[in-house]
Protein backbone atom coordinates (compact mmCIF):
# COMPACT_ATOMS: atom_id res chain seq x y z
CA UNK A 1 0.00 0.00 0.00
CA UNK A 2 1.16 3.24 -0.67
CA UNK A 3 2.36 6.03 1.90
CA UNK A 4 0.47 9.25 2.37
CA UNK A 5 2.20 11.95 3.78
CA UNK A 6 0.01 14.64 5.46
CA UNK A 7 1.29 17.89 6.36
CA UNK A 8 0.08 19.74 8.93
CA UNK A 9 1.22 23.57 8.84
CA UNK A 10 0.19 25.22 12.39
CA UNK A 11 0.99 28.52 13.85
CA UNK A 12 -0.37 29.19 17.80
CA UNK A 13 -3.10 26.62 16.51
CA UNK A 14 -3.68 25.23 19.91
CA UNK A 15 -7.96 26.28 19.63
CA UNK A 16 -8.27 23.42 17.19
CA UNK A 17 -4.74 21.29 16.72
CA UNK A 18 -6.08 18.20 19.47
CA UNK A 19 -9.31 17.73 17.13
CA UNK A 20 -7.41 18.20 13.56
CA UNK A 21 -5.04 15.29 14.93
CA UNK A 22 -7.58 13.17 16.37
CA UNK A 23 -9.51 13.32 13.17
CA UNK A 24 -6.39 12.16 11.27
CA UNK A 25 -5.82 9.89 13.62
CA UNK A 26 -8.70 7.95 13.18
CA UNK A 27 -8.38 7.56 9.85
CA UNK A 28 -9.62 3.83 8.27
CA UNK A 29 -6.87 4.01 5.84
CA UNK A 30 -3.77 3.03 7.77
CA UNK A 31 -0.92 3.50 5.48
CA UNK A 32 0.05 7.06 6.73
CA UNK A 33 2.48 9.87 8.34
CA UNK A 34 2.13 13.03 9.88
CA UNK A 35 4.39 16.03 9.68
CA UNK A 36 3.12 18.49 11.89
CA UNK A 37 5.43 21.95 10.70
CA UNK A 38 5.26 24.17 13.98
CA UNK A 39 5.93 27.83 12.33
CA UNK A 40 7.10 28.97 15.86
CA UNK A 41 4.32 29.07 17.96
CA UNK A 42 4.27 30.87 21.22
CA UNK A 43 0.80 29.40 22.89
CA UNK A 44 0.60 25.67 23.75
CA UNK A 45 0.58 24.26 20.31
CA UNK A 46 3.92 22.43 20.80
CA UNK A 47 2.84 20.67 23.82
CA UNK A 48 -0.28 19.35 22.22
CA UNK A 49 1.24 18.29 19.09
CA UNK A 50 4.05 16.49 21.13
CA UNK A 51 1.06 14.48 23.06
CA UNK A 52 -0.52 13.34 20.26
CA UNK A 53 3.26 12.33 18.63
CA UNK A 54 3.76 10.41 21.64
CA UNK A 55 0.47 8.69 21.39
CA UNK A 56 0.48 7.96 17.62
CA UNK A 57 4.29 6.88 16.57
CA UNK A 58 2.55 7.90 12.43
CA UNK A 59 2.81 11.58 13.54
CA UNK A 60 6.05 13.17 13.95
CA UNK A 61 6.25 16.73 15.29
CA UNK A 62 8.95 19.38 13.84
CA UNK A 63 9.32 22.81 15.41
CA UNK A 64 10.87 25.64 13.11
CA UNK A 65 13.32 28.01 15.08
CA UNK A 66 12.11 30.97 14.11
CA UNK A 67 8.54 32.01 12.19
CA UNK A 68 9.13 31.27 8.15
CA UNK A 69 5.93 32.74 6.94
CA UNK A 70 2.50 30.96 6.06
CA UNK A 71 4.54 30.67 2.46
CA UNK A 72 7.07 29.02 3.90
CA UNK A 73 5.69 26.94 5.92
CA UNK A 74 3.51 25.17 3.39
CA UNK A 75 5.80 24.68 1.07
CA UNK A 76 8.37 23.66 2.94
CA UNK A 77 6.29 20.74 4.07
CA UNK A 78 6.53 19.30 0.56
CA UNK A 79 9.66 20.26 -0.13
CA UNK A 80 11.15 18.16 3.43
CA UNK A 81 9.06 15.38 3.01
CA UNK A 82 8.56 12.23 0.61
CA UNK A 83 5.59 9.46 -0.88
CA UNK A 84 4.11 9.52 -4.13
CA UNK A 85 0.86 11.02 -2.13
CA UNK A 86 0.40 14.09 0.23
CA UNK A 87 -1.63 16.13 1.47
CA UNK A 88 -1.91 19.62 3.21
CA UNK A 89 -4.34 19.43 6.52
CA UNK A 90 -5.32 22.41 8.16
CA UNK A 91 -4.97 22.89 11.95
CA UNK A 92 -8.49 23.98 12.51
CA UNK A 93 -10.44 21.95 10.48
CA UNK A 94 -11.61 17.88 10.84
CA UNK A 95 -11.46 15.30 8.84
CA UNK A 96 -14.08 12.53 8.81
CA UNK A 97 -12.22 8.49 8.96
CA UNK A 98 -13.02 7.25 5.49
CA UNK A 99 -11.70 10.92 3.76
CA UNK A 100 -8.39 10.16 2.85
CA UNK A 101 -9.48 6.17 1.91
CA UNK A 102 -11.96 8.11 -0.23
CA UNK A 103 -9.18 10.55 -1.92
CA UNK A 104 -6.63 7.53 -2.29
CA UNK A 105 -9.47 5.78 -3.66
CA UNK A 106 -10.12 8.35 -6.53
CA UNK A 107 -6.75 8.66 -7.43
CA UNK A 108 -6.24 4.80 -7.65
CA UNK A 109 -9.44 5.01 -10.48
CA UNK A 110 -8.19 7.75 -11.82
CA UNK A 111 -4.51 7.63 -12.83
CA UNK A 112 -4.53 10.96 -15.07
CA UNK A 113 -5.58 12.88 -11.82
CA UNK A 114 -3.19 15.42 -9.87
CA UNK A 115 -5.31 15.57 -6.94
CA UNK A 116 -8.69 13.89 -4.78
CA UNK A 117 -10.70 15.71 -2.68
CA UNK A 118 -14.57 14.70 -1.49
CA UNK A 119 -17.06 17.47 -0.94
CA UNK A 120 -16.65 20.12 1.53
CA UNK A 121 -19.00 20.77 4.93
CA UNK A 122 -18.86 23.96 6.74
CA UNK A 123 -18.72 23.86 10.44
CA UNK A 124 -18.40 26.52 13.31
CA UNK A 125 -16.50 26.99 16.33
CA UNK A 126 -18.34 24.04 18.44
CA UNK A 127 -17.96 22.01 15.06
CA UNK A 128 -21.55 22.19 14.14
CA UNK A 129 -22.60 21.78 10.92
CA UNK A 130 -23.41 25.37 8.94
CA UNK A 131 -24.20 23.24 5.76
CA UNK A 132 -22.60 22.05 2.30
CA UNK A 133 -20.27 24.30 0.51
CA UNK A 134 -20.61 22.93 -3.03
CA UNK A 135 -18.15 24.23 -5.98
CA UNK A 136 -19.59 24.06 -9.68
CA UNK A 137 -16.43 24.07 -12.01
CA UNK A 138 -15.33 21.67 -13.93
CA UNK A 139 -12.13 20.30 -12.68
CA UNK A 140 -12.14 17.15 -14.41
CA UNK A 141 -13.20 17.75 -17.70
CA UNK A 142 -10.81 16.33 -20.33
CA UNK A 143 -9.59 19.68 -21.86
CA UNK A 144 -7.19 21.28 -19.77
CA UNK A 145 -6.86 24.54 -21.30
CA UNK A 146 -11.49 24.53 -20.14
CA UNK A 147 -9.65 23.00 -16.45
CA UNK A 148 -7.17 25.74 -16.04
CA UNK A 149 -9.74 28.53 -16.91
CA UNK A 150 -11.96 26.91 -14.12
CA UNK A 151 -9.39 26.53 -11.52
CA UNK A 152 -8.13 29.85 -12.60
CA UNK A 153 -11.16 31.73 -12.04
CA UNK A 154 -12.81 32.67 -9.07
CA UNK A 155 -15.97 30.55 -9.22
CA UNK A 156 -14.84 28.58 -6.79
CA UNK A 157 -13.07 27.88 -3.11
CA UNK A 158 -9.88 26.78 -3.46
CA UNK A 159 -11.58 23.49 -2.33
CA UNK A 160 -8.52 21.25 -3.41
CA UNK A 161 -5.96 22.22 -0.93
CA UNK A 162 -8.17 19.72 1.39
CA UNK A 163 -7.36 17.03 -0.54
CA UNK A 164 -4.61 14.73 -1.56
CA UNK A 165 -1.84 15.01 -4.32
CA UNK A 166 0.25 12.98 -6.32
CA UNK A 167 3.42 13.89 -5.77
CA UNK A 168 4.90 13.99 -9.08
CA UNK A 169 2.29 16.38 -10.76
CA UNK A 170 2.10 19.12 -7.57
CA UNK A 171 6.07 18.96 -8.18
CA UNK A 172 5.57 20.40 -11.41
CA UNK A 173 4.38 23.55 -9.96
CA UNK A 174 6.08 26.63 -8.44
CA UNK A 175 3.56 26.06 -4.77
CA UNK A 176 2.16 28.75 -3.35
CA UNK A 177 4.05 31.79 -4.90
CA UNK A 178 5.19 34.52 -2.02
CA UNK A 179 2.13 35.46 0.10
CA UNK A 180 -0.46 37.60 -2.35
CA UNK A 181 -4.82 37.42 -2.69
CA UNK A 182 -5.50 34.52 -4.51
CA UNK A 183 -2.42 32.59 -4.55
CA UNK A 184 -3.69 29.04 -3.72
CA UNK A 185 -5.64 29.72 -6.79
CA UNK A 186 -3.15 30.14 -9.18
CA UNK A 187 -1.23 26.65 -7.61
CA UNK A 188 -4.63 24.93 -8.70
CA UNK A 189 -4.91 26.44 -12.06
CA UNK A 190 -0.89 25.22 -12.71
CA UNK A 191 -1.95 21.91 -10.70
CA UNK A 192 -4.97 21.64 -13.65
CA UNK A 193 -2.36 21.80 -16.69
CA UNK A 194 -0.77 18.47 -15.08
CA UNK A 195 -3.95 16.58 -14.43
CA UNK A 196 -7.27 16.21 -13.81
CA UNK A 197 -8.94 17.15 -10.02
CA UNK A 198 -11.45 14.56 -9.39
CA UNK A 199 -13.92 14.72 -6.99
CA UNK A 200 -16.00 12.43 -3.90
CA UNK A 201 -19.77 13.70 -3.85
CA UNK A 202 -20.01 12.82 -0.26
CA UNK A 203 -19.05 15.64 2.33
CA UNK A 204 -16.29 13.64 4.11
CA UNK A 205 -14.02 17.15 5.05
CA UNK A 206 -15.02 19.91 7.08
CA UNK A 207 -13.92 23.16 7.12
CA UNK A 208 -14.27 25.30 10.54
CA UNK A 209 -15.17 28.86 9.81
CA UNK A 210 -14.05 31.36 12.38
CA UNK A 211 -12.24 34.31 12.80
CA UNK A 212 -8.63 33.58 13.45
CA UNK A 213 -8.53 31.11 9.73
CA UNK A 214 -6.24 32.74 7.87
CA UNK A 215 -8.47 33.37 4.75
CA UNK A 216 -10.10 35.81 7.73
CA UNK A 217 -7.29 37.63 8.25
CA UNK A 218 -5.79 35.61 11.12
CA UNK A 219 -2.79 33.59 12.22
CA UNK A 220 0.28 32.87 10.09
Amino acid sequence: EPVLTIGVPVYNGERYLATALAGISAQTYPHFKVVIADNASTDGTEEIARAAAANDPRIEYRRRPENVGLVGNWNGLFNETEGEFFAWHSADDLAAPEFYAACLELLRAHPEAAAGCTEIELIDTNGDSLGPDPERIRSDHPDRAVRFTELASFRHYCQFYYGVFRRSMLARTRLMLPLFWSSDRLLLGELALQGTLVRDRRRLYYVRQHDERVTEGGRK
